[in-house]
């Protein structure tokens, strides 16, 4: 999907005209036209002010992935930071990490809760492949711990 109708399919689903949308962004019909068109790119302020005015990440604006959060956020940041063999989800309140190792073989996954830089690892589950078998451990608020083991 390419930027343009990935910016037309926001605009549609939120039953807006090119004139009312570009309102939004404080550009004309003819300049969202072609943005759509592919003729033109928004600046990336207008690409940020589009993910927050709609609820999505701005990598599913300017990607080919659709990532949509469904509810009502009074504010949405989100961060997806990406390595070799990580990949991080960073929110303020959450972060989620996959990983795998050299080989493919193990994939990780751990859930930190929290406000901001002070998160907890709350959540590990680590998927063996080639054993098709899955380790987990968790913790809930009030502390209580269950795990299959003792990952860490």
């Amino acid at each position: 999907m390419t930027l343009g109708n990935r910016i037309l399919e926001l605009r549609a689903q939120a039953g807006l005209s090119q004139e009312e949308f570009g309102e939004r962004f404080d550009t004309t019909r003819q300049t969202v036209s072609k943005w759509e068109l592919g003729l033109a790119v928004p600046e990336l302020s207008k690409i940020v002010a589009m993910a927050r005015m709609f609820g999505v990440t701005t990598d599913s604006i300017i990607s080919d992935g659709i990532s949509t959060f469904d509810g009502e956020f009074d504010r949405f940041v989100c961060g997806v930071y990406k390595k070799r063999d990580l990949v991080a989800v960073e929110t303020e309140r959450v972060a989620i990490t996959y990983e795998q190792d050299a080989d493919g073989n193990i994939l990780t996954s751990r859930l930190y809760v929290g406000f901001e830089k002070n998160k907890r690892l709350r959540g590990i589950v680590s998927f063996d492949v080639g054993k098709k078998r899955a380790l987990y451990a968790y913790s809930d608020d009030g502390g209580r711990a269950e795990a299959n083991s003792s990952l860490s």
